[in-house]
């Protein structure tokens, strides 16, 4: 297109498709001006090429916008290609030469754009090149000339001393899947190179790849005081990408004019913009040299960052042995200051040849942080840092090391700290190197801590110890636990026993069913006198245990066995064996949330003994015995664990009370006593952090209850009840041991309340099926409701 006299050339857009185009250059907009022509824009212009080439030969150069004097600002390119077999070769979609967003020689390149997806290049890509040429260079000697007269004779000539501006800003380069020389974001002359992004995905890059660069001059002079930075450019590097060497924000060398007052002459200095701000990303893939954040050849290089995620930094070596070949280095300044940079190391494999650095500086290298968060790293030297952070991963073992150095190791005067999982294995008296150096490491001045909240090493058991950092000798510096650290166990191992607080409880409120069977043994039944009644009680509950946390119990428990009732003079005794199972599902909670399921089961039996005097009084004892099982899982410190338990259990009930009785109402006045013996067992908790032997000691409940209940007569057979009673527990503590530490102790003593309503049928000669069906609501250390059913047959 041609350039319009004042505009320039925007706007244009070139399209090829399929085509043959070997040895063609393509322009979206082109215009050719001297620095002495007014400044002519190419802008917003577009390149569009797909599966445009030969098996050998490509398009030549590939440019969204040129211009030779003005802007060369928002233009695209992108270039699409496919891999094509031919003779069963594979080959690109090709391009013979440079490749560019947006150029312009005497102007700015900013937001300038190129994609490339599969094709191959044996030239540069640029996503802005801003004053490569002649008539920057032309401006420039005005420029110098102009402010030597003003300086040496005092005469305003600004109207002839313009600042000249070559900036190349927020460009944008996207490589998938190809091959180029080298790719730069953005490239600057004299002015900036800022907030440029270049991402690279499963390509190769022969030479580097650099976000952002400012400086560069082929005919190497500027104009005083007018070099920019390089800042806030990023690489980002995907997939199974090669790369020679990674800047995030490169400020090259220039020369410039320093005016001697003396001489009254202007002398040739070389010099250079800062590099700042500048991050350089590698997710993957390969970089063959060095990493370097930021790089300043004459000024300074601050705030620059590396993030290493993953990939192989480092495979090959130059050789040379300069301070920057095989470098990872968050800032790298060879004549200023390397201030406040940062290196990320979360992945990846750096190679054995790599320095690792900070700031690199010989005139000042202050506030650079490395965090480290693998291990087996093995590099040739360490330093430039003032803050190293070492976050051990997560199943380092003690005696491994996070980075051995081959060569120098200086860590002087900067400030270690360490941060450990809890679940790493690291018992008292063992340690993990963070740092190994066997020619010694420089440790000047150096201060060593662990970082808040990462301090603690917890066991299988859940036991937590202080970890803390130290110089353990000359070439050595570690993480580690002290051999007299006694540690504490996690408060929330209170759940574990809390399995077995549920056990005692259900065991000893399977007592009331054995008494409810022989409730219906009074002495009213003399026709059914000496013969065995076969019973059944089946009931399901729903209870809450206050323990000091809690646990919410559910299930189910049945009582079979037979009652057999012989008179004697004066009195009824009953006899009554029997058979008991029961099961239950739990959850129990902690204040603070921490939370275990568990499921039991109990199978038993005994036998319970009753007289039941004439005038109204009556006695009974009953002793059970069988064996609680059950399996158990919860999370403790945001730990899963698991184990499975098996105790014996025995228990005794006697009890006492008198019948009072009135036209056709009865008033039962008793009082009963429960002892439940829970034994000891010794369970295997399992989780990540591997196993650990628990020691649960024996469970003794002393149970007291005093009640009343008033029955309403319908017939000989029918009636209804209502009661109520208070019991209280002086025991039931469950305690769990782990080596010489114990959990905290949950219990249910004190008092609970209950009232109770129930319908009775009983079995007489007439009558021989018997029936009663009760419904009890508790409140106090045990609160919910039960409901069980008993039937009853004579034969």
């Amino acid at each position: 297109a041609e350039a319009d006299a004042v505009a320039g050339v925007n706007h244009n857009t070139v399209t090829l498709t399929n085509t043959s185009a070997s040895g063609t250059s393509v322009y979206g907009g082109y215009v050719l001006s001297s620095g002495s022509a007014p400044a002519l824009n190419a802008s917003s212009n577009t390149v569009e090429i797909s599966n445009t080439a030969e098996k050998e030969y490509g398009v030549s150069t590939v440019t969204g916008g040129y211009t030779g004097y003005g802007d060369a600002n928002d233009n695209t390119v992108k270039i699409t290609g496919t891999k094509v077999t031919d003779d069963d070769e594979i080959y690109l979609t090709s391009v013979s030469s440079d490749i560019t967003g947006g150029e312009t020689e005497s102007g700015n390149a900013d937001g300038n754009t190129v994609t490339l997806d599969t094709i191959a290049s044996s030239g540069i890509v640029y996503g802005g090149r801003a004053g490569n040429g002649n008539n920057v260079a032309e401006a420039v000697l005005m420029s110098v000339l102009a402010v030597s007269t003003e300086e040496s004779t005092g005469t305003d000539t600004s109207t002839e001393a313009d600042p000249i501006s070559t900036s190349a800003s927020s460009n944008s380069v996207t490589i998938t899947g190809s091959q180029v020389k080298g790719v730069y974001g953005g490239v600057g002359q004299i002015g900036s190179a800022k907030g440029n992004i270049v991402t690279i995905t499963d390509s190769s890059v022969e030479m580097e790849a650099v976000g952002g660069e400012m400086g560069y001059m082929m005919n190497g002079i500027t104009q005083p005081g007018q070099l920019k930075d390089a800042e806030n450019n990023q690489v980002i590097v995907n997939g199974s990408s090669t790369i020679g060497t990674v800047v995030g924000g490169e400020a090259a060398a220039a020369n410039t004019f320093d005016f001697d007052n003396e001489d009254k002459e202007y002398n040739e200095v070389q010099t250079s913009g800062k590099s700042s701000g500048n991050t350089v990303t590698i997710n993957d893939g390969t970089v063959k040299n060095s990493v370097l954040g930021g790089h300043s050849a004459m000024s300074d290089a601050i705030g620059n960052t590396v993030n290493i995620a993953g990939g192989i930094i480092g495979t090959e070596s130059s050789g040379t042995g300069e301070a920057d070949d095989n470098a990872i280095a968050g800032g790298f300044a060879e004549k200023g200051q390397a201030n406040n940079n940062t290196v990320n190391i979360t992945g990846g494999t750096l190679g054995a040849m790599m320095s690792l650095y900070g700031g690199y500086s010989e005139k000042g290298s202050s506030g650079n942080t490395l965090n480290l968060h693998t291990k087996g790293n093995t590099v040739k030297n360490l330093g430039y840092f003032q803050n190293l952070n070492f976050y051990v991963p997560e199943g380092t073992a003690a005696g491994e090391t996070m980075v051995t150095v081959t060569g120098n190791a200086d860590v002087s005067k900067a400030v270690i700290q360490a941060g450990i999982e809890k679940t790493t294995k690291l018992a008292p008296g063992q340690a993990i190197n963070l740092i190994y150096d066997a020619g010694g490491i420089k440790t000047d001045g150096t201060s060593y801590s662990m970082m808040s909240g990462k301090d603690i090493v917890s066991d299988a058991g859940f036991v937590d110890r202080r970890a803390a950092v130290k110089k353990q000798d000359d070439s050595t510096i570690v993480v580690y636990v002290p051999k007299d650290e006694k540690g504490t166990i996690h408060p929330d191992t209170k759940i574990i026993p809390e399995d077995r607080e549920n056990g005692i409880n259900t065991i000893k409120n399977a007592g009331d069913l054995v008494s409810n069977a022989a409730e219906g043994a009074w002495k009213e039944d003399h026709d059914v006198d000496a013969k065995f009644v076969p019973y059944a009680i089946v009931g399901g509950y729903d209870l809450h245990y206050n323990t000091g946390s809690y646990i919410d119990s559910n299930g189910m428990a049945a009582n079979v066995g037979l009652i057999r009732r012989i008179r004697r003079d004066g009195a009824i005794d009953t006899v009554m064996p029997f058979l008991e199972y029961g099961r239950s599902n739990y959850a129990s909670f902690l204040d603070d949330g921490a939370r275990g399921d568990g499921r039991q089961h109990y199978t038993g039996g005994g036998v319970l003994l009753r007289r039941d005097l004439d005038d109204g009084k009556y006695y009974e004892g009953a002793i059970r015995a069988g064996r609680l099982k059950g399996d158990f899982h919860g999370i403790i410190d945001s730990t899963a664990l698991r184990y499975d338990s098996s105790a014996p259990y025995v228990a005794a009930q006697a009890g006492a009370g008198k019948i009072y009785a009135k036209d056709r109402d009865t008033y039962d006045l008793y009082g009963k006593f429960f002892w439940t013996h829970l034994g000891s067992d010794t369970a295997t908790i399992r989780n990540s952090r591997g196993e650990a032997k628990y020691e649960f000691d024996d469970i003794n409940s002393y149970r007291t209850r005093l009640g009343m209940r008033w029955t309403r007569n319908f017939d000989k057979v029918r009636s209804l009840y209502v009661g109520i009673g208070w019991d209280y527990e002086f025991d039931s503590k469950a305690r769990a041991f782990y080596d010489a530490y114990r959990t905290d102790t949950p219990t249910v003593k004190g008092s609970s309340e209950f009232l109770e309503l129930g319908w009775k049928s009983k079995v007489t000669s007439d009558h021989p099926w018997g029936v009663d069906l009760k419904a009890t609501g508790w409140t106090g250390k045990q609160e919910g409701g039960t409901l069980f059913a008993t039937v009853s047959r004579s034969f």
